[in-house]
């Protein structure tokens, strides 16, 4: 082909073109397959109608990484085939690396049999769908649903799922075992964990499948509900294990009936589990809430312009271990605007990816595991302005779409907050005077020797944040003898707590104690102390009436 103006746009053409149909991806996402391309029901089942299945789609990156992957099926035609009632037909995959692949599971109904192809679209997202770009598509078709009836040695031995109660959060498993009879011709095993209407699919979410045939046929198929007819080596009686991981998401209403079917070919005809037996099986309890989230901060004052690490505390007092979807932080933009500090993120003590920023909306999609009866910390860093105010800092995570916050009762909001506040150094002032004649004067001029000199030390936090840990320390005039007990303390309503010392050696060690007539002085007079001092417990506040008081002691002119 000549190389000119026109061939060129010919080619690009066709590469867009090719983008539009989903031939080819700017982000090398794949989606195929893993279940029955054809949906089994049985209308008249017993006890109960059999008329939804799972379908699964192993989505997989065959580009760079993905920092938050979300999928959904729709666009169902046809007029059969739609969302099963309990099914949000939206799925998280979460991070996805470049090469990895995940499953994604949906729960759909058919409200009869039809020879008509019935049509879906799989749709994959950086992002969640609502406002999320599209990676990659397909159209699938359900070539028909088709009537099938029980057979008897195609049975159900056990069904156990735990925990039950499930935590919210935590997987429960679903450990289904069974047999499939003979097996026909065409060697369809096509199964799914669930098949009634009341399965609560948008609560209990199916993230991994794994059939383990053993007898006649062998094989551990994983994230595939059906089994590749070409992996079927006898048609004999096979056994198998079917073992469904379920992920506690939201809250239902009471329990839930449980349906794990297998689909397998039967002469000609492809025939279901017995299910007459179903009523007997335990249901899944209602799910429970374990997890909460605190926030913590390394400094809660500031008075320049600095960088604080935040802590978002994740407990789960459950006996299971809970996996959060993601962390919500909303990092403060007033008095000013705070940044995020790039490549500070770390949980459990380990670095991970920095989180997604919008405005200051801070999130992290990820998996948070927390162990059962622990706590994990995610922490990050923040710079403060110095502009002067409180910087409010509040947190939330997600299981799916449920709110996790500071309470258990997740109906309510209640983020995690904690408070910065840039501020002035606390300033704690003193002033000093020598009552004469009633009144505190700054110096006594009428005093003669053998008089009483009574000195005040007022005290006052004039800064701007509290004032803790500090000491007040007063030398004794020279030519005086301090007075046994005369030492006064005025807090108020400071709140503070004191401790008075006194020292002989003008301030070396502070472990004398003064008595009457020490050093030949008069009697209940020290000559020997030659300083005092108060050691302040508490903090002072910046806030009248609460930030000043007083301190005081007697001497005795020689």
């Amino acid at each position: 082909m000549p190389f000119d103006k026109k061939n060129l746009l010919k080619i690009c053409l066709f590469f867009l073109a090719l983008l539009c149909v989903g031939g080819f991806s700017a982000q090398a996402i794949t989606i195929t397959r893993t279940s029955s391309p054809i949906f089994y029901i049985d209308s008249g089942g017993n006890p109960t109608a059999l008329r939804c299945m799972y379908v699964s789609y192993q989505i997989t990156n065959n580009g760079s990484y993905q920092p938050d992957v979300w999928v959904d099926i729709s666009n169902f035609t046809g007029g059969v085939i739609s969302l099963a009632p309990n099914e949000d037909g939206v799925e998280r995959m979460g991070a996805m690396n470049a090469g990895e692949t995940k499953t994604a599971y949906f729960y759909i109904q058919a409200s009869g049999a039809t020879s008509t192809a019935q049509q879906h679209t799989i749709s994959v997202y950086n992002g969640r769908p609502s406002g999320g770009l599209v990676i990659a598509s397909a159209n699938f078709s359900m070539t028909s649903v088709v009537e099938t009836i029980q057979a008897s040695a195609n049975k159900v031995t056990t069904v156990i799922s735990g925990p039950n109660p499930a935590t919210l959060g935590g997987t429960m498993t679903m450990t289904v075992t069974g047999s499939t009879g003979t097996i026909g011709a065409a060697k369809v095993l096509s199964f799914t964990p669930a098949t009634y209407l009341t399965w609560a699919a948008k609560s209990y979410e199916l993230y991994s499948a794994t059939i383990q045939l053993s007898g006649n046929n062998t094989g551990t198929f994983t994230d595939q509900l059906l089994i590749p007819p070409g992996a079927i080596t006898s048609t004999a009686d096979t056994s198998y294990t079917a073992t469904y991981l379920f992920r506690a998401v939201d809250f239902t209403v009471g329990p839930t009936a449980v349906s794990p079917i297998g689909f397998f070919s039967s002469g000609t005809q492809v025939k279901h589990t017995d299910t007459s037996g179903y009523a007997s099986l335990s249901p899944v309890q209602q799910i429970n809430n374990t997890t909460v989230l605190s926030k913590l901060v390394s400094s809660s004052a500031l008075f320049v312009a600095t960088t604080v690490t935040y802590t978002v505390r994740l407990t789960n007092s459950g006996s299971s271990d809970v996996n959060l979807d993601d962390i919500v932080d909303k990092i403060p933009s007033s008095p000013a605007a705070t940044s995020y500090v790039s490549n500070s993120s770390a949980y459990g003590g380990v670095a991970i990816p920095d989180p997604a920023i919008s405005g200051s909306t801070v999130t992290w999609a990820r998996t948070f595991t927390v162990p059962a009866g622990q706590s994990k910390d995610l922490t990050y860093r923040v710079s403060i302005p110095a502009t002067l105010g409180t910087y409010i800092n509040s947190a939330v995570g997600h299981i799916a779409s449920v709110q996790i916050d500071t309470t258990i009762n997740v109906a309510d909001n209640a983020p995690a907050s904690v408070n910065v506040s840039m501020t002035t150094v606390p300033n704690v002032t003193l002033n000093k005077c020598v009552y004469s004649g009633g009144s505190c004067v700054t110096t006594n001029t009428s005093a003669q020797p053998g008089d009483d000199l009574v000195y005040s030390i007022s005290f006052t936090n004039t800064g701007g944040y509290y004032a803790s840990g500090f000491v007040i320390t007063d030398q004794i005039p020279a030519n005086t003898d301090f007075k046994v007990g005369s030492v006064t303390t005025s807090l108020g309503t400071t709140g503070l707590t004191i401790t008075i010392a006194y020292s002989s050696n003008g301030g070396s060690t502070w472990t004398y104690t003064p008595a009457s007539g020490g050093g030949s002085a008069p009697a209940g007079y020290d000559r020997n102390v030659t300083n005092v001092r108060w050691t302040f417990g508490g903090n002072l506040s910046p806030t009248s009436p609460n930030n000043t008081g007083s301190v005081g002691f007697t001497v005795r002119i020689r």
